[in-house]
């Protein structure tokens, strides 16, 4: 779904597609790729998509427990058991905040991988430098960049592994949340175990981060 461009179709072709047979489709959102033909384009959100999902469900049923392809999803289609196994997953949503909730809010410091800082738009394993920002009620403040080395490198050795991983994790130790696009369990477990809770988004850095408000606060 690329708003401005297929948005208005998708239902045309929802229907065509019922006509024909199909059971079951996925609208999924656009997520801005660097190097690719709309990389100027804004990410479209879970709202939207849901929206279109509420209308096209009219004619055909939506698969709506699918966030991206996922290589940790366990389970079938219509039995995803992924909560299962993953007690800290984060379903993708923009909730608004009330006036009382910003008052009792507590002070958070949140690390954000992002490709180009606007969108939540980077896997926790791929980034080389986290932003850090700062939430107090309704004020979100950007505080600094911390450069890491990379926590996923592929065949690296084991100890050289853990040990850099300890000191990606080190950077960030002041932190209550990690804002990430995804997450993989056993780095997930590891920030756990300083504390530090990973929030999966598919969204602008703002709302995420009033995401992770809405989460912790």
């Amino acid at each position: 779904m690329l708003k401005g461009i297929n948005d208005q179709h998708i239902p045309e072709v929802v229907k065509k597609m019922k006509e024909v047979g199909v059971y079951i489709i996925n609208i999924m959102p656009l997520i801005p790729a660097s190097g690719s033909v709309f990389e100027k384009f804004p990410q479209t959100t879970m709202k939207d998509v849901n929206e279109m999902r509420n209308l096209c469900e009219q004619d055909v049923r939506q698969m709506r427990h699918c966030k991206q392809c996922r290589a940790d999803a366990i389970g079938l289609l219509g039995e995803d058991r992924s909560q299962e196994f993953r007690d800290n997953e984060r379903l993708v949503a923009t909730l608004p905040i009330s006036k009382q909730e910003e008052k009792e809010s507590p002070k958070l410091k949140v690390a954000v991988t992002s490709k180009h800082g606007s969108l939540v738009d980077l896997h926790f394993g791929h980034a080389k430098e986290f932003l850090i920002y700062e939430i107090a009620g309704p004020e979100i403040s950007f505080l600094e960049s911390r450069a890491v080395d990379q926590y996923c490198l592929g065949m690296a050795e084991c100890d050289e592994e853990q040990s850099r991983r300890d000191a990606l994790v080190d950077v960030i130790a002041d932190c209550e949340a990690v804002l990430t696009l995804r997450i993989g369990y056993h780095a997930q477990q590891k920030l756990l175990e300083r504390g530090i809770t990973s929030v999966e988004h598919c969204d602008t850095v703002e709302q995420g981060l009033r995401f992770v408000q809405q989460q912790l606060g």
